[in-house]
């Protein structure tokens, strides 16, 4: 996807979630490079929230990258935030095969409780990405295809209940 500096994302789960994560509005602006600040808005929760995304160390061939942020709390829960920080290194040098992995510590506010999210990124065709991933409760995929500056993102929430995301950059 091209570097934009907005994102406008929609993220639709129809059915066995709640409220609050049936229908998810962002709009994100890239400050810089390493700073993103946005708007979360669920409507079916009546829930609006800050987003922010700081990328404290950029990733080098040895180290890993680190982000810190916060958004609402994981997608299982009615209201809360998350404040997190991630962990993500691209193995592709290492293993030879497009892989991404991530690994995170995140404290969310519903349940007060710390949980340690990971998952990983494997590219599977040009513009193509599956996305195993584990929020600390639960397990959900993704399955994204990227042109220009758009993205779908198709999503089964704990394996189970489909969605679709759609994000443009400008």
């Amino acid at each position: 996807m091209l570097s934009t500096r907005f994102n406008l994302g929609v993220r639709v789960i129809p059915s066995g979630v709640i409220d609050r994560a049936k229908l998810r509005n962002t709009l994100l602006y890239r400050l810089t490079t390493d700073l993103q600040l946005g708007v979360e808005y669920n409507p079916l929760a009546e829930e609006v929230g800050p987003l922010v995304n700081y990328r404290i160390f950029r990733e080098t061939r040895l180290r890993p990258a680190l982000s810190f942020g916060t958004s609402s709390d994981r997608i299982g829960t009615p209201h809360g935030r998350a404040y997190y920080g991630t962990f993500s290194k691209d193995l592709q040098p290492y293993v030879k095969l497009p892989v991404s992995v991530y690994l995170g510590g995140l404290y969310g506010t519903w349940d007060d409780e710390f949980v340690f999210p990971f998952g990983a990124n494997l590219q599977v065709a040009r513009g193509w990405m599956f996305t195993p991933q584990f929020d600390g409760h639960a397990s959900h995929g993704l399955l994204s295809y990227s042109w220009d500056r758009y993205s779908v993102t198709g999503l089964l929430v704990r394996w189970r209940y489909p969605g679709v995301a759609f994000n443009i950059g400008f």
